[in-house]
């Protein structure tokens, strides 16, 4: 190798460069500060930029609060759980992509309503550095509209279509956007009210640079138009932004548009994403399900939060009405027995102390109307309570209107143990029982009862009936416990206790397997996850979807016990006998896509036989494990199989339009 003699000098040069500064790249911003964002919807789950303040918040959605880097995520008390599904993906998809949103955080930060996200509530201003209780509500307006959130929120949406002369004319307007809307030679203007988006198709990145410019789009400079806090923002094709990706819920086809890029991915690839993707959502559903339980939360009146245990709450005074025939709010002395066929209204005087001691009374004096209304009252009849109740309160304080079986418990323990419901006349009464014994109450129960083995039963006639199942493990009886409600029987009736075992009762027994607590999650409209502590049962009105057998799968992980699938209509009498009263469903609305197939059967085994590919024969004459889905009987063939019956493979089969599939299905007796 020969070096020339330039290559020598400059290695054997002493020049000090240290003094020489090299010019700092700076990024520019091109988001906000401070973004706050509400994730809110029922299904179509909208995302959408809002003002970044406390007042915004509100227990009805979920929020994610992004600074260049914090990430702090927030869930409304009362926000359903495909906000929160939503939410946690939101934040997590910005802490795995580096600088998205202008973010750089590495970690999300749960906030709860206490005082240690104090970092929280500064940024979006208040200066108590505690969560403040005026968002617990929402305005009545918003409470009031009937249609789906995200529709109603969708009204404000406009795109705008930019042509080659620069007229802008409009393409889409009060609708949520979708991905036809999307063309290599496009121009568009996405208007979502706080958020502006100008997107350029990759024919058009070169012919309009200066579309952006908010003076040609609005008039004027776009501050003097919308706050400071709204965005602004350009996007040329394949660019990807993740909360311009929120809006379109096909959002996946915005990284490329291009047909030609579309035509290069195999319908196979395409089928084994789709099926990783529900997997994965499966399991991170039910994981969530598992590890977000629900929380009681207080109870709110007048800005004020009242927790079940709360020793700072007295009653002053409590005055009892009862809507007579006259539709009228009649005074009464006192109430403890409620009939199903009638409303009643509570006034409450209250008054709530500080929680720290001190020597005398402080609090000033407050009031609340509690208006119940009984299972068997007409819509006329409530409304017409509601009316008396406003005429009767001048001075408008604050009316909870409580239906029969949704009892809070600050209403129950106004009652310290006596309130009874009766209205069947059965004479037989069911306990609903409570770690705190003020909120125990008696509910009279339809005819043709059947006995839990695990409660407590009331039975009225000439004599008083206590009936203790074999199941109980309360140590104490009632009535030696010093329950309030039998000491105004004790006088009046002879009261007789008897367990189970006796056989005294000619009344028919069921029992749950090993009781414990039950609480439930909804998955859908006809599927629910009921979680009996020991075991686990996952109820559907139809054929139960693969998708809901993950969900539950994930759910249980970790866990002992029986996870077991059972259908509408054929419940076993363990499930039933976890709730108070069983009324079977209509006969004339029977569960569809059964066909038979209505034994209830284990979830890991019912996974492992959807798995499995079974003989032609066996699949057309139905010769199938129980729980299968008798509506797509093609997926159990094999290759073999597939081709021999429809003389095509499965990626062809799937392209095909519908009703050619399903003619196909008719055709070789797999429909």
């Amino acid at each position: 190798v020969v070096f020339k003699k330039s290559t020598f000098k400059g290695l054997q040069s002493k020049a000090d460069y240290s003094a020489v500064k090299l010019k700092k790249v700076e990024r520019k911003c091109l988001h906000p500060e401070i973004m706050l964002i509400r994730i809110k919807g029922e299904k179509n789950v909208d995302v959408r930029l809002v003002a970044p303040i406390y007042t915004s918040l509100h227990s009805y959605a979920s929020f994610v609060l992004v600074t260049h880097s914090r990430i702090f995520l927030y869930h409304g008390n009362y926000s359903n759980l495909l906000e929160r599904t939503k939410a946690i993906l939101f934040a997590t998809n910005i802490c795995n992509k580096n600088g998205m949103l202008s973010c750089f955080a590495k970690t999300v930060e749960n906030v709860n309503n206490d005082s240690e996200n104090s970092d929280f509530w500064l940024l979006l201003g208040n200066e108590n550095q505690n969560s403040p209780l005026l968002f617990n509500d929402i305005p009545r307006e918003l409470l009031m509209i009937c249609e789906p959130f995200e529709k109603f929120i969708a009204k404000l949406n406009v795109v705008y279509r930019v042509f080659d002369d620069l007229t802008i004319l409009t393409a889409m307007s009060s609708n949520i956007p979708n991905r036809k809307l999307f063309s290599d030679s496009n121009v568009l203007i996405f208007d979502f009210g706080s958020e502006i988006y100008v997107w350029i198709g990759s024919n058009r990145s070169q012919g309009l640079p200066f579309v952006c410019d908010s003076k040609m789009l609005f008039g004027t400079v776009f501050d003097e138009k919308r706050p400071e806090w709204c965005l602004l923002l350009k996007i040329n094709q394949g660019v990807i932004d993740l909360l311009f990706e929120s809006k379109f819920h096909d959002r996946e086809i915005l990284k490329d548009v291009s047909p030609r890029k579309q035509q290069i991915q195999s319908s196979q690839n395409k089928r084994s994403n789709s099926i990783n993707n529900d997997e994965n959502l499966a399991y991170q559903l039910g994981r969530f399900l598992a590890n977000n339980r629900q929380v009681e939360s207080a109870y709110v009146l007048e800005d004020i939060e009242i927790c079940r245990s709360a020793n700072n709450v007295f009653t002053e005074q409590l005055t009892y009405f009862v809507l007579d025939d006259d539709y009228d709010l009649r005074e009464i002395d006192s109430l403890w027995l409620f009939k199903m066929d009638t409303c009643y209204v509570i006034k409450w005087n209250y008054r709530v102390e500080r929680a720290e001691r001190i020597e005398h009374e402080t609090g000033r004096p407050r009031t609340a109307f509690f208006y119940w209304l009984g299972s068997k009252t007409t819509k006329k009849q409530q409304g017409l309570c509601a009316m008396a109740l406003r005429n009767l309160d001048k001075e408008r304080h604050p009316h909870e209107r409580i239906m029969q079986g949704q009892e809070p418990f600050i209403f129950l323990q106004l009652f310290d143990g006596n309130m009874v419901v009766a209205g069947e006349d059965s004479g037989i009464f069911y306990m609903h029982g409570s770690s705190i014994s003020s909120e125990c109450y008696l509910v009279e129960l339809q005819n043709e009862v059947i006995l839990r083995s695990h409660a407590i039963y009331i039975i009225v006639n000439s004599e008083v009936t206590i009936w203790y199942g074999a199941a109980l493990k309360f140590a104490n009886k009632i009535v030696n416990g010093g329950h309030p409600y039998f000491k105004l029987l004790k006088n009046s009736a002879k009261i007789e206790e008897i367990v189970e075992c006796d056989e005294k009762v000619d009344l028919p027994v069921i029992k749950a397997d090993n009781w414990t607590n039950v609480s439930f999650k909804l998955l859908n409209l006809d599927t629910m996850i009921v979680d009996q502590g020991s075991r686990l049962w996952l109820w559907n009105d139809s054929v139960v979807s693969t998708f809901s057998l993950l969900v539950a799968k994930a759910f249980w992980e970790n866990r002992s016990g029986q996870m077991t699938v059972i259908y509408k209509n054929h419940e076993p009498t363990s499930f039933k006998a976890l709730f108070p009263q069983w009324c079977d469903f209509d006969e004339q609305h029977p569960s569809k896509n059964l066909d038979g197939n209505s034994d209830a059967i284990e979830v890991n085994e019912l996974l492992r036989n959807r798995a499995q590919f079974w003989p032609l024969e066996k699949v057309i004459a139905r010769d199938l494990p129980n729980g299968l889905d008798f509506s797509n009987l093609e997926k159990y063939l094999d290759d073999d199989d597939f081709q021999l019956a429809f003389k095509m493979n499965r990626n062809c089969f799937y392209s095909l339009p519908v009703w050619k599939q399903i003619e196909m299905r008719k055709k070789n007796k797999l429909f």
